[in-house]
């Protein structure tokens, strides 16, 4: 059943054409096989990786995430190099990389860093952020410390603060406490992600208050008080 679904195309009529309603099914398909351990699964994976649809590729992406088999690792690695026109599948291949290879990833994510544009990269942060690994920080604190664009370094810190290690919570703290003109603003926009930690917003409140800086007290405002008072 497996074999018949990772290859199903359904295509339905629509207003202007036709729309392949079966990705969903080859995505299931393959995890299916996966799980099963079927010695096709593989081979179809890595077809499914170049499927006609993004949404079948992420989910080819997804379903080696969930395997966490590290001999997908050399592939990830090929589809992230080769790209894709939908960046977000990009973006689920190097979660998958991160989630299969773990902290041997970590250094390929920073070589990516250093050569991809500004989209890519952006992606890049997102997926070593949400994977939170440990390591992740040093990678992230390099992009942020070598990037002199203003949008970049904000989203090395957004990253760095979805780690949500204690090491990724006190290195924005201090930023917070400490650092110059826009980066402790963009310091504090990171950690309001987690609001609703009550523990953690007590700490950023106190960080920035012991700052005289009317431009960072007026980026505390929203958060003097807890989400639903």
């Amino acid at each position: 059943m497996f074999l018949i679904g990772v290859r199903w195309v359904q295509r339905e009529p629509v207003w202007g054409g036709t729309v392949d309603v079966a990705c969903e099914l080859r995505a299931v398909s393959a995890m299916g096989l996966l799980r099963l351990g079927h010695p096709s699964a593989a081979s179809e994976v890595a077809e499914l990786l170049a499927d006609p649809e993004a949404e079948a590729r992420a989910g080819a992406a997804h379903a080696i995430a969930w395997s966490e088999d590290a001999r997908f690792g050399p592939l990830l690695r090929h589809k992230v190099l080769s790209g894709d026109a939908e960046e977000r599948v990009v973006a689920d291949c190097v979660a998958a990389l991160l989630r299969v290879e773990g902290d041997p990833a970590l250094d390929f994510c920073a070589r990516l860093l250093d050569r991809a544009d500004e989209a890519r990269a952006e992606l890049v942060c997102m997926a070593l952020g949400e994977s939170r690994r440990p390591g992740a920080l040093a990678v992230l604190r390099d992009r942020w410390q070598r990037t002199a664009a203003t949008e970049p370094r904000r989203t090395a810190l957004l990253a760095i603060a979805l780690l949500r290690t204690e090491p990724a919570h006190a290195f924005l703290l201090e930023l917070v406490a400490t650092a110059t003109g826009h980066d402790a603003r963009d310091a504090v926009a990171a950690l309001a992600v987690f609001r609703d930690d009550d523990a953690l917003r007590q700490r950023l409140l106190a960080a920035a208050r012991t700052r005289d800086d009317a431009a960072l007290r007026a980026a505390i405002a929203d958060l003097e008080r807890p989400r639903g008072d």
